[in-house]
């Protein structure tokens, strides 16, 4: 009987803090896979040339938006503006933050409940951008469009045994890096490649 109350003590002293650790995990249903018409477009296009990122007048240039143009593969080169050397092909610049980086997101409803309750949401990553070509002038605008859900409770944590759900950053997965090579594949000129 008196092991039988330890063990049912030792559960009880266990679950709360197990419940506060569960409430704030959860998992992330990256941005869906490019098609085979997609990603034999991408193929195609290669590396167009190098991109400089200009933060603006008294801005400081985001690392985070640097380093996911370098991931799409698309540049030959990501830098800030101030410390490109030489010309480069294309300039690029913030003009939005799309909702993911939008002040976060709190699952209220998961965190009064300990993770019991599930909260789930859908987020459109990255950032809208324009796209300078610094040879013809011409400027695109890539917009937030590459989307992904996210869960966020106990339920959510233990969904990451299903296909496609991970518990890894959306923006750090290479479904989103091809979906933004894509993006700014799909809207570059015929003639800018």
């Amino acid at each position: 009987m008196k092991l039988f109350r330890k063990l049912r003590q030792a559960v009880l002293g266990v679950l709360p803090l197990a419940a506060v650790l569960l409430a704030g995990c959860g998992s992330a249903l990256p941005p869906p896979r490019l098609s085979s018409a997609e990603s034999a477009r991408l193929a195609s296009a290669g590396r167009v040339g190098a991109v400089a990122i200009d933060a603006g007048p008294g801005k400081s240039c985001d690392l985070g938006f640097v380093r996911m143009l370098e991931r799409t593969g698309v540049f030959t080169q990501a830098v800030p503006l101030n410390e490109a050397v030489g010309p480069t092909e294309y300039v690029a610049a913030i003009e939005d933050r799309c909702s993911y980086h939008r002040g976060g997101w709190v699952p209220i409803l998961s965190v009064l409940t300990l993770g019991v309750v599930p909260t789930f949401g859908k987020f459109q990553l990255g950032y809208a951008f324009s796209l300078r070509d610094t040879r013809s002038g011409e400027t695109i605008h890539v917009p937030c469009e590459i989307e992904a859900r996210l869960g966020a409770g106990w339920i959510p944590a233990m969904m990451t045994v299903l296909p496609g759900w991970t518990q890894e950053d959306p923006e750090q997965t290479s479904r989103f890096d091809k979906r933004l090579a894509y993006s700014i594949v799909s809207r570059l000129p015929p003639g800018s490649r």
